[in-house]
Order: structure tokens, then C-alpha cells, then sequence
């Protein structure tokens, strides 16, 4: 190679130099850094108006079965992405058929009409594409990233998994025995055995109480026919979108995906919608032993979902509970140094979801550490906390956001889920906005909304 490496050198012309100085040395793709006295060096070039960075546009259409398409043009690199996004989950689970969407997105890479699981995978990766599909709490779907070249043959294959998925038996069986293999190991980890024991406290009849992958029990009622069924109950174009995004020409993609999703169907179907759970009337506890060294603590509150207006309240106090900079990360670990890890997160959906708590501690010190927890959350129901943390919170939440929105197959996956959930493909570009218009009232009414500290859950998994 050394030698071929100095003949490609020598073989450079003028020509070849302009047109990567032309690819590479642009506006667009340029990062300017000035460290100077004034810290003001670079303010002309913030408003030369050549330095605005190109905004991502997002075009829908619709095709003429009413199937809603998500188009975003960015022709920075020759890749792109492709996502189909389906309303579905956990959300639509019963306890006896626990597992059929997660095994239902499993095998839709496990066999088509025309083609076997070894051939599928043998078509992806000749091509360098990525390909997954994913089952979530309020939705499913199938992701593909791919080279601008391969775009028909991106659209083809995500319309054969969709529409001419076999579900073989062999495979069915292989995927059931994958899935108890994760049922049984679950609980290795000491934070997923504590949180799906929090999940079964919270949720006592909705389905966001199960667990992603099922039990042993409704994973081994699970027919072909059952999953074939659950999966076709959701095939119609009021209930899901495409998106695409990357180096594509709109017009393009519009025709090949009328010619790949043309054919789903558009009558419109009604999907059984779970009861709503009824409220937390009380302190509902578990305590159970775990082999592991540490000790965990989980205390979880009934949430909202993602509809309602206190949401961008509540994303700003989970983060000020969340930082290391937070009151439980001071009070439990710099202070009192009690716990190996603290913090918190939560999980909206189309229905409440729960905000948790955790931390991370040894045997001796579990009462201790629950204590200064709910001390701290009274606390701060009471007093809130300074206006210069609420501003690194938000300033967190709006760089987070950022880079999850850098990607092409980030960003199109987003505006996916908010146009499938009724919130609009342009949901995105209020959020910055929102996250600024939190004041510290909505904080304080936020938690004392939803700190109940009279009526919550809480799992104590004591360690060796």
C-alpha cells in the first residue's frame, strides 16, 4: 500500500484539491473559536447573515392512501435515513399476551415472502445499511440508514418487512427462547430488578406496569397467529408515518414511497385503549433481598402525559433532581457521602407515565438515605430552589436536545413520534421556547402536584 499510497499522491491535480476545499472548507461546515479580552470578537460574524446556519425544513405530504410522509432535505453528506413509525407498544398489552409487540418488531427481520432471515441480512449488510426495528412503551417501528444510492432499495425493504413479513415458525421459536434467556437474566442487574418492581407498584392494572419483554408464561402462549394478528391490527395508515431524511430530491421519494406504501390499507380501525389507572391512594411499599453488594432505593410518583401543559415544567425539576449539582446529589454524596450514584428521570406517554427517584447505597445506611430524601423533596416542595439552577437546568435540557437532535436519523425519528402522537412534525421547534417560559412557580406547583409524599411507591432491594 505504501507505494500505491505515493502514486495516488502524485496523481492529485488542481482540480482534485478545489473540488474537497469546496466540499470540506465551507460555511456551513465551520467552527470559529476566538478567545479575546472583550469576548466579543466574533459578534460581526454572528450577524453576517453568510454564518446562519441552514434550518432543517420538513415537507409532509400525504400519498393517496392518506399515509402521512415526513420529507427533510439535507444534502450535507450522501446518507439517509428512513424511519416508519407505528402507534403500538406496551400500551396495547394485556398480562396474558405480555411480549407480543416486542416479539412481534423481532420478527420482522426473521422472514418475508421472498425472502429468509439469512437472505434479509445478507441484502442489509451487503449494502452497509443499518437496519432495526423496536418496540416501545407507545410505539413500534423500523429504522434504516442508508447510502444515497441504495434509497429505492432502503423503501423497498422496509415495505416487505411491513407488508410481507412470514413470522416462520422455526424463527418464532428461536426468537421465544432469545426472549426467555432475557426474562431470566433481568434481574442481574440490580437497577432493572428495582425498576420493574417499581413499574408493578405503580401501574396495578395499565399495561405500562408490564415488562417490555413479557413473562415466561405469556411468552410461551404467544402463537404465530397471536403475533401475526396484534401486528396486522396495526397496519393502517391512520396509524403510523414514514419519514425520510438525508441527501434525497423530494420529488423522488414521494414517488417511490407511493410505489412501496401506496398499497397499505387507509380504513380506519379502532385500537383498544387501556383503562386509566386509577390513582395512588396510598404509600404502596416492597422490600425484597438482592445478591449484589449495593443496596438500591427507588421511590416513584404517578406522572403526566405528554400532552399535558406541565410538561416542560416537569422535564426542568427532574433535571434540577437529576444533576450532580442537585440537592440529593449534594446532601447524599458530597455531604453525607451515603450513596454510590443518585438521581432521577422519568417517562412520559400517551397515557401518565411516573417520575423515580434512586440512589445507590450500602445496607446500613437504606433508612438513613430515605430519609434525606423525602426530607429533600418537602424541602423543596416548600422552598423551590435558586433562579441560577433552574437556568443550568434549562441550559441542560436545551443542549441535550441539540444532540439528540444532530443526526439525521435522530432528528426524523422525533418529529415522527410527535406527528404520530397528534403533536405535529414542528413540535421540535417550540422547545427551547417552552423550556424558557418555565418560571419558578410552575416548578414549585409542578412538584407539589406530583411529590406526593403521602401517597407514592417505593422499592428497597437490600444488598449483602
Amino acid at each position: 500500500f505504501f507505494e500505491l499510497y505515493i502514486e495516488r499522491i502524485k496523481s492529485v491535480t488542481l482540480a482534485d484539491v478545489q473540488q474537497v476545499a469546496n466540499r470540506y472548507l465551507n460555511e456551513n461546515n465551520m467552527t470559529v473559536v476566538a478567545i479575546t479580552k472583550s469576548g466579543k470578537a466574533l459578534s460581526n460574524l454572528k450577524k453576517n447573515p453568510t454564518f446562519k446556519k441552514k434550518k432543517r425544513q420538513i415537507k409532509k405530504i400525504t400519498l393517496s392512501n392518506n399515509l402521512p410522509v415526513l420529507i427533510c432535505e439535507d444534502l450535507n453528506l450522501p446518507i439517509l435515513s428512513v424511519s416508519l413509525v407505528l402507534k403500538g407498544g406496551l400500551r396495547l398489552e394485556t398480562e396474558k399476551n405480555n411480549g407480543v409487540a416486542k416479539l412481534k418488531s423481532l420478527m420482522l427481520t426473521n422472514g418475508t415472502d421472498s425472502m429468509s432471515r439469512e437472505e434479509i441480512a445478507l441484502f442489509y449488510e451487503s449494502k452497509g445499511m443499518d437496519v432495526s426495528t423496536y418496540s416501545g412503551n407507545n410505539s413500534s417501528g423500523i429504522l434504516i440508514d442508508c447510502l444515497k444510492k441504495d434509497t429505492e432499495a432502503a423503501l423497498k425493504l422496509a415495505s416487505e418487512l411491513l407488508l410481507s413479513s412470514t413470522f416462520p415458525e422455526k424463527e418464532l421459536a428461536r426468537v421465544k427462547r432469545e426472549l426467555s434467556s432475557a426474562i431470566e437474566m433481568q434481574d442481574n442487574q440490580i437497577f432493572n430488578h428495582g425498576h420493574r418492581l417499581l413499574k408493578k407498584l405503580l401501574f396495578t392494572s395499565h399495561p405500562y406496569g408490564l415488562q417490555a419483554i413479557g413473562t415466561r408464561e405469556s411468552i410461551e402462549g404467544i402463537k404465530r397467529e397471536d403475533a401475526l394478528e396484534f401486528f396486522k391490527s396495526l397496519l393502517f395508515t391512520g396509524n403510523m408515518v414514514l419519514g425520510i431524511s438525508g441527501d434525497c430530491d423530494a420529488d423522488e421519494v414521494i414517488a417511490l414511497a407511493e410505489k412501496y406504501f401506496g398499497r397499505i390499507a387507509s380504513e380506519k380501525k379502532n385500537l383498544s385503549v387501556p383503562e386509566a389507572e386509577l390513582p395512588i391512594d396510598k404509600i404502596r411499599a416492597s422490600e425484597s433481598g438482592t445478591l449484589k453488594e449495593q443496596s438500591l432505593v427507588l421511590i416513584g410518583f404517578r406522572g403526566i402525559d405528554i400532552y399535558s401543559k406541565d410538561r416542560y415544567a416537569l422535564e426542568v425539576m427532574t433535571d434540577l433532581i437529576a444533576s450532580e449539582s442537585g440537592m440529593l446529589f449534594k446532601k447524599i454524596r458530597e455531604e453525607s457521602g451515603l450513596s454510590y450514584a443518585t438521581g432521577a428521570f422519568q417517562v412520559l406517554g400517551i397515557d401518565p407515565g411516573y417520575l423515580a427517584i434512586y440512589t445507590l447505597t450500602s445496607k446500613e445506611n437504606i433508612k438513613k438515605v430515605t430519609a434525606i430524601i423525602l426530607k429533600e423533596i418537602k424541602l423543596f416542595i416548600k422552598n423551590g430552589v435558586p433562579e441560577e439552577d433552574i437556568q443550568k437546568a434549562k441550559n441542560h435540557l436545551k443542549a441535550m436536545r441539540q444532540i439528540e437532535l444532530q443526526t439525521n436519523s435522530g432528528f426524523l425519528f422525533m418529529a415522527c413520534l410527535d406527528e404520530l402522537y397528534g403533536l405535529g412534525h414542528g413540535n421540535y421547534k417550540d422547545y427551547n421556547r417552552n423550556i424558557d417560559l418555565v418560571t419558578t412557580e410552575d416548578i414549585k406547583k409542578a412538584a407539589g402536584s406530583l411529590l406526593t409524599l403521602d401517597k407514592y411507591a417505593i422499592v428497597v432491594l437490600e444488598g449483602k
